[in-house]
């Protein structure tokens, strides 16, 4: 039975060229959710991998697809739009007065049902693109967080070098205000716990090491503390990275962060750090791999 004000989207694939970022399984390929407004839903049991992996059909940001290149698959949605990141691009599709998507039409038995045909033959952006789409299908809930909504200042996602027991946070509190902040370093990789406390003075521009002794090469949780030692503000995602792999790692994310700069203004908000933060895990786990 048809629901009323419901969107219909067919997604078609015609596969010209296997990008990058694609993972190829036989005939299936992955897509994932970066943006979306009101409710997707694929059919042919499809199913759709959620941050809680319940396996639920219905599309929520940063979920998972496998679509086959063969048939497509078909799904239903309302609100305004899909933004699908394939191939290393995101397209967004809509089928509304304001602003016809290209590839989508009016179904001709129901005014309220949209029919779009899903681009599959961009090339790939980027060669980060093949590490992301694994990690996210592992687990996709581990690179979300909320985006914060006021105007204080965040430490970013960054790669900082590692010489001996320093590590320069400078990438980190590039767009934070000069002054001493009390932080910690909790490993994402497995090894060893939290550091102690450390405290950095940040002058606003320049190197910004600080000592953590027994620190290895790895993915950390930078956690600024208030002063009584709990929690206080944003936390960043930091890719210590030995002498030997900083140059390579940090030019490697500098391009992703770029990259993510030109996706379309429908892209989720969270989308972005949620990428990059899986990007970081893959640097991370080439650097102990080679090892």
């Amino acid at each position: 039975m048809k629901l009323k004000n419901y969107l219909l989207v067919c997604t078609l694939l015609v596969l010209s060229a296997a990008g990058p970022f694609l993972r190829a399984q036989g005939n299936h390929q992955e897509a994932i959710v970066t943006g979306i407004t009101g409710t997707w839903k694929l059919a042919g049991n499809k199913l759709c991998t959620q941050p809680d992996n319940k396996g639920d059909p219905i599309l929520h940001f940063a979920c998972s697809f496998v679509v086959d290149r063969k048939t497509g698959a078909l799904g239903t949605g309302t609100g305004a739009s899909l933004v699908i990141l394939i191939n290393g691009k995101n397209t967004s599709y809509h089928c509304d007065s304001a602003r016809e998507h290209p590839q989508c039409h009016r179904d001709s038995k129901d005014s309220q049902t949209c029919v779009c045909h899903i681009d599959t033959s961009g090339q790939s952006t980027g060669g980060f693109w093949a590490a992301i789409v694994p990690l996210f299908a592992e687990s996709v809930a581990r690179y979300i967080t909320p985006v914060s909504r006021g105007l204080e200042a965040e430490v970013a996602d960054s790669v900082v070098p590692l010489q001996g027991d320093r590590v320069d946070l400078a990438p980190v509190f590039q767009e934070m205000d000069p002054g001493t902040y009390r932080l910690h370093l909790e490993s994402l990789s497995g090894s060893a716990g939290a550091t102690a406390p450390l405290q950095l003075q940040w002058s606003g521009s320049g190197p910004a090491a600080v000592s953590a002794p027994g620190i290895q090469p790895g993915l950390y949780r930078l956690v600024r503390l208030a002063p009584n030692g709990e929690p206080a503000g944003s936390d960043a995602w930091v890719l210590v990275s030995s002498p030997d792999h900083f140059a390579k790692d940090s030019a490697a994310f500098h391009s992703a962060v770029e990259e993510t700069k030109k996706w379309p203004d429908d892209v989720d908000a969270r989308a972005p750090r949620a990428i990059l933060r899986a990007y970081l895990d893959s640097l991370s786990r080439e650097e102990k791999q080679g090892q």
